[in-house]
């Protein structure tokens, strides 16, 4: 019978699986993935307040967002509130996004992302005081 391409060492182990982590480097980088933080590229628009840090990531040919912010009294629709700066992380079709609640039960019934790199809102709601938060939390593909 031939033997697998091992060592001795692995080839005579009561584990193979552990005996070949063992000797393995696993320690890679989130550049060495593919990721790469993006959340520069994604600026606000009007007047209104960052809620918590925005945050992008691209893995790949993939965007990961998470945006969010609060305006002091509810916009109107179609309203711009972020743009993407950088035209290789726009998608080249509009992308829905569901809206989703925020503090109070402050929602919209969706966001757009353009490929002109506008986002906006649809149908912004505030369910409690005058001021109107809002969450995103997305993913699109670049194709």
């Amino acid at each position: 019978m031939s033997k697998p391409i091992l060592s001795e060492l692995e080839y005579n182990a009561d584990d193979v699986a552990s005996a070949i982590l063992e000797q393995s480097d696993l320690a890679i980088t989130n550049e060495e993935l593919g990721f790469s933080d993006v959340s520069s590229y994604i600026t606000k628009n009007g007047s209104w307040t960052d809620w918590h840090d925005r945050k992008a990531l691209k893995f790949q040919k993939i965007i990961f967002i998470y945006l969010n912010g609060y305006y002091s009294s509810v916009p109107a629709n179609d309203t711009i509130i972020f743009t993407i700066d950088d035209a290789d992380l726009r998608p080249e079709e509009t992308v829905v996004i569901p809206g989703a609640y925020s503090y109070e039960g402050d929602n919209a019934t969706l966001y757009k992302v353009k490929t002109n790199g506008d986002i906006t809102v649809e149908n912004p709601i505030s369910a409690g005081d005058d001021t109107w938060r809002f969450i995103i939390n997305a993913t699109y593909h670049l194709f």
